[in-house]
């Protein structure tokens, strides 16, 4: 997962459009409460949450980000 930078941030706050990062959100993108996605990030920090990409070849084989969402969400 890419850490979002200070510059990344600042640029945001500052008012820059168009910056996108990943970022460990509270989001709706899955069932799990929190989530690393793409977030367009502007003078209210997160902006827009990004939903999901298509999955890849590989992730659509081993369905790794569905299947390991049981063992993370809080009972």
């Amino acid at each position: 997962m890419q850490l979002l930078s200070l510059q990344t941030h600042a640029s945001g706050l500052k008012g820059e459009t168009g910056v996108v990062e990943c970022s460990f959100v509270d989001s709706q993108v899955t069932e799990l409460p929190f989530f690393a996605t793409k977030v367009r990030l502007g003078r209210a920090g997160a902006e827009e949450v990004y939903q999901l990409g298509p999955l890849n070849e590989y992730e659509r084989h081993v369905r790794v980000v569905y299947e390991a969402m049981p063992y993370f969400l809080i009972p």
